[in-house]
């Protein structure tokens, strides 16, 4: 009996012990996956509501092959002022940060934030804010989608200037292969026409 007993608290002892070891592997991927939900969910905020523009004022986004820069309005996960107009760049920087920059939108006075050349660090004008979604990006991968034109079938490129924003937008996050991390494009479209204001 004694035998039996001490066999069935060694069972239940390696029992709880593989429970809590696979716990912790689980918050561990789940705090993992957080940031990167939450980047997907402010990414297609920013594109959704990118500033279509108007005759009067021309929609602002400009996109590389590495970030794009755009009007729109921030999200409410980033804090205040959540649904104010801004100036953002989004963009990995030199500690391998996807970093959301943005400078509130004053009409008269902003320039485009120049996305085909420059750094998260210079791209927008005025007293920038720097918001961390995602650590650990090895790079930011954009392509736009250009409509079919005549002859050209419609096609993904890689930079963008124009009176409006393109149609379809996708950003691919890249990780560093020792990362064992990833995280499908997204996809997104900006919307067409500019919301009652």
């Amino acid at each position: 009996a004694v035998v039996l007993c001490g066999m069935l608290m060694l069972t239940l002892s390696q029992g709880t012990r593989f429970i809590d070891i696979a716990r912790r592997q689980h918050d561990r991927v789940i705090g993992g996956m957080r940031d990167l939900d939450d980047a997907d969910r402010v990414i297609r905020w920013l594109i959704e509501r990118a500033d279509p523009g108007t005759s009067d004022n021309p929609a602002i986004f400009t996109g590389g092959p590495d970030r794009f820069a755009l009007r729109s309005e921030l999200p409410l996960a980033v804090g205040p002022p959540s649904g104010r107009r801004v100036l953002g760049l989004l963009a990995v920087d030199a500690t391998h940060r996807l970093v959301l920059r943005w400078v509130a939108y004053r009409h008269v006075s902003d320039a485009a934030p120049d996305a085909a050349s420059g750094s998260a660090q210079d791209a927008a004008p005025g007293a920038a804010r720097d918001i961390a979604l995602v650590s650990g990006v090895d790079r930011l991968e954009c392509q736009y989608w250009m409509p079919a034109q005549r002859m050209v079938p419609g096609q993904w490129v890689s930079r963008w200037t124009g009176a409006a924003p393109p149609k379809l937008i996708r950003v691919r996050l890249v990780f560093p292969p020792s990362a064992g991390r990833s995280w499908p494009d997204i996809i997104a479209a900006p919307r067409r026409e500019r919301a009652f204001e």
